[in-house]
This record gives C-alpha cells, sequence and structure tokens, in this order.
C-alpha cells in the first residue's frame, strides 16, 4: 500500500497567528475562515489544503491547487461547513456568533505596553503556550495572550 505524506515543519520561535489562549485562537481561526486572518496563518491553511487537493488526486499541480483553495475560502464555504459542524454538535449558533462579536470575554483584560519602542523579532512560543495553559489550570481561565500590531 502507498501512502503519500508531506509535513512543514515549524519551529518554536514564533507562534503561527497572533493570538494564545482557547477563545482567542476560535476567534482566530473563525477570522481566518472568513478571509480575515493574519497572514502566515492564511498561508499556512493555503498550503495545507493545497497539499491535501494534490495528495488526494483532485488536483494535479500544487499551483492550481493553491488557487483552488483560495478560490474556495473567498467563497464563504467553509465557514459556512464550520457552521454546519457546529450546529451538529448541539452548538447554539446565535450565541456563538454574539460570543465572536465581542473584543473579549474576560471579566478582566490588562494591557502590558513595552518601556521601549521596537518589535518583538523571535519568541519562544511553545514556552509562552505552557504559561498559558498552567495558568488556566492553576484557576486562571480567563488567562489568554493576544499580539497586537500598531502602525
Amino acid at each position: 500500500m502507498r501512502c503519500e505524506h508531506a509535513c512543514r515543519a515549524h519551529g518554536h520561535e514564533c507562534s503561527t497567528g497572533r493570538a494564545a489562549g482557547n477563545w482567542l485562537e476560535v476567534k482566530e481561526s473563525v477570522a481566518c475562515l472568513e478571509g480575515k486572518g493574519p497572514e502566515d496563518l492564511h498561508s499556512l491553511v493555503i498550503a495545507f489544503a493545497a497539499h491535501l487537493l494534490v495528495q488526494t488526486g483532485r488536483v494535479k499541480s500544487l499551483v492550481t491547487a493553491r488557487q483552488q483553495a483560495e478560490d474556495c475560502l473567498h467563497s464563504g464555504a467553509p465557514r459556512k461547513k464550520w457552521d454546519v459542524m457546529l450546529v451538529a454538535q448541539g452548538a447554539n449558533l446565535a450565541a456563538f456568533n454574539r460570543k465572536l462579536g465581542r473584543d473579549h470575554t474576560a471579566p478582566v483584560v490588562v494591557e502590558l505596553k513595552a518601556g521601549r519602542s521596537g518589535f518583538v523579532s523571535r519568541c519562544d512560543a511553545q514556552r509562552m503556550g505552557e504559561v498559558i495553559r498552567d495558568l488556566a489550570a492553576a484557576g486562571s481561565p480567563g488567562i489568554r495572550h493576544q499580539f497586537r500590531r500598531w502602525n
């Protein structure tokens, strides 16, 4: 039996997207399904979709597969399918969409500003994820992190 596979290596020096924390990651994923997500997440989704289209034999070339994946994402079909899957699992779609419309769901939001101007060029995304996970497990379910870019 022949099994085709592909992989994409991703280091822990930088996270994908701008969010860390369960709800922020869901919100960012839905934004990506609507064609509004961060560019790095969008690129990853298109790359994975294109490889799957080629591996399953639906498309012969990666260039064509990428275009098909882009067209599909921009059609709105992935978000519609997401909603169908939520409803099939018993979710209240109206409540989900109301929650998506909120800027945050945490009872307290604290903004931490850097002491000087500049930009983050690297971070240990794995360690940051572990800290967020551990804080949430310690009884602080509102702990989350979101990268914001100011121009």
